[in-house]
């Protein structure tokens, strides 16, 4: 099964039935990709979500923040019933939450801002992100959640894979993407690559 390409600000959601499902994403920089594992009462599930990051109206306060984590997980819950075809009264339950991205503030040698980071949704990530899985969510007894921010800095961005099993991710820079589509295109002449973590 070919992998569903999840793109900025969307979600999606797959029960896991033969064992191949794959999702993927591309381009996180100063953006965040959630990643979640879990369980509805018939089947195992993945899903994942390329989060913006809060909006450009945001206050920076501790209560802004904690609202739209909560808002953000609500979100992604009601996403993750309407995919997997799961009625209300039916329990999600997750067993794992993997969230990599961010990008640290940058600016260059005058002090000219270049990117203005996202600190400020990751340390709300780190905070709230548990206390709303929590609320929206049954959580597993051996429910994990890992945060790896600022893995990139300048152009640099992170293509992100997941299956039943893994999540893989790879850090590309400006040659790297001439080289990638350069790849592409030559793939598009033959068979298509197969996937691997």
């Amino acid at each position: 099964m070919p992998a569903i390409l999840v793109e900025m600000d969307e979600c999606c959601f797959q029960l896991i039935k033969d064992g191949d499902e794959t999702l993927k994403t591309s381009g996180v920089s100063t953006c965040l990709c959630l990643m979640f594992y879990g369980q509805d009462q018939t089947a195992p599930f993945i899903g994942m979500h390329h989060w913006p990051g809060f909006s450009s109206d945001f206050d920076g306060s501790e209560d802004s923040a904690m609202d739209d984590i909560f808002e953000l997980i609500a979100d992604i819950e009601q996403n993750a019933r309407k995919q997997l075809g799961n009625k209300p009264d039916r329990t999600l339950t997750l067993n794992k939450l993997i969230i990599v991205g961010g990008e640290r503030r940058q600016v260059d040698d005058t002090g000219k801002l270049l990117i203005s980071g996202t600190e400020q949704e990751v340390r709300a990530l780190i905070e709230f992100v548990k206390p709303a899985c929590e609320e929206y969510f049954m959580l597993s007894s051996t429910f994990t959640c890992s945060i790896h921010p600022f893995k990139t800095t300048g152009s640099q961005f992170i293509d992100i894979m997941m299956d039943k099993d893994n999540v893989a991710w790879k850090i590309i820079t400006d040659d790297d993407e001439q080289e990638r589509k350069l790849a592409q295109e030559k793939a598009s002449c033959s068979s298509p690559p197969k996937l691997r973590f």
